[in-house]
């Protein structure tokens, strides 16, 4: 049991690392001590559109997906996840697609949600299947 929570506490620690790596840290070498945390300005904070959504008919859907993309591109927005089928690996099932929209801050995504434009298109897929929608900010 230990050799798993080390095992797996290693593996969290090389994802995170990879992540701060992939956010512009330069590498450290090995035996030298990390920067200080005020010479390290921290990544900017993105905004973030995480949908869960479910429609019976995939077909129905394709107007909606077709006007979204480039609308969420003129606020800046780009997708960077879509899984129609994504696996539970913990927790109750849930198998309902996932959409992922990434925006330069949350004041963008939120212009996005709240624009005029969007109500147009997002009228597009009422009544077709079921959406949960949420905003949030993350690097």
């Amino acid at each position: 049991m230990t050799r798993t929570l080390c095992s797996t506490a290693f593996a969290l620690l090389l994802v995170l690392r990879a992540g701060a790596l992939s956010a512009g840290e330069a590498p450290q070498s090995p035996g030298t001590a990390p920067p200080s945390p005020s010479s390290v300005s921290a990544p900017a904070r993105k905004g973030y559109l995480l949908f869960r959504s479910e429609f019976p008919d995939p077909e129905a859907i394709k107007p909606y997906g077709r006007a979204v993309i480039p609308l969420a591109a003129k606020f800046g927005g780009r997708f960077i996840a879509l899984a129609d089928r994504p696996e539970a690996v913990e927790g109750q099932p849930d198998t309902r697609r996932v959409v992922i929209l990434e925006f330069p801050s949350l004041a963008a995504a939120r212009a996005f949600w709240n624009s005029p434009e969007y109500a147009e298109v997002k009228s597009l897929r009422e009544g077709l299947g079921t959406v949960e929608a949420v905003l949030f900010e993350g690097t």
